[in-house]
């Protein structure tokens, strides 16, 4: 009962968002499945990742994806990292191999109960270069802010997060703003070494709105 009205606000946060009227012009559901496994070397972590996306009201596979990442923890709760990502996005007739780099820094601060945590994001997706007219790179400046509940005792943890994406390297006619996704999530701990995440997610952008649902497994090893 306590965890019950413990994550109201949760609920309530995501009503509010989707009750929101909304400028896109299409809808569309889908589904996210990724998995990660991390080892730590001191005060550095290295990290590979998979993942699943679906589309279409989940009819088709959006894209999949390979990566690898490495992080290192800094004094003041700061952690610096860089990564890359292999994707292979369907584009219907074929499928696309894009090859994703990012730089990042990550920030947490906890004040009583509630966990910040902010992260800063410098993405590049390199694309065919075939694919776009005006340049075969974008370039993303991503800022997500996750807020968390900590409840003494329990393996269960409720959030809230919204993340913003700022197109830097403009094409004619495009948003600087290009999306904006808003979530809540239980974070569930398995055991000392592995988190599994259930998610919900509403995606804003110019021409198309997007509700996931997802999960998320972490594992250390």
């Amino acid at each position: 009962m306590k965890l019950y009205k413990n994550k109201n606000w949760c609920i309530l946060f995501l009503l509010v968002l989707i009750s929101q009227q909304s400028l896109a012009q299409e809808t569309d559901t889908g589904v996210w499945l990724d998995a990660s496994v991390s080892k730590k070397y001191a005060s550095t972590n290295v990290t590979f990742y998979s993942e699943f996306l679906t589309n279409d009201n989940n009819h088709s596979i959006d894209r999949l994806g390979l990566g690898v990442g490495v992080s290192r923890e800094m004094p003041h709760s700061l952690e610096l990292g860089i990564g890359y990502l292999f994707l292979d996005k369907n584009k219907m007739v074929e499928y696309e191999q894009r090859h994703r780099f990012y730089s990042q820094a990550q920030l947490g601060k906890e004040i009583e109960k509630i966990k910040f945590s902010l992260r800063e994001r410098l993405q590049v997706t390199r694309y065919p270069e075939n694919d776009l007219t005006k340049c075969t790179s974008i370039i993303y400046w991503r800022n997500r802010l996750k807020i968390s509940y900590l409840i003494a005792g329990s393996r269960f943890t409720p959030l809230v997060g919204v993340e913003t994406f700022f197109r830097l390297n403009k094409v004619a006619g495009s948003e600087r703003l290009d999306e904006v996704r808003y979530n809540v999530s239980i974070l569930c701990s398995l055991s000392n070494t592995s988190i599994i995440e259930l998610y919900a997610l509403l995606s804003r952008m110019p021409e198309m709105e997007q509700f996931v649902m997802g999960i998320s497994y972490q594992i250390t090893i």
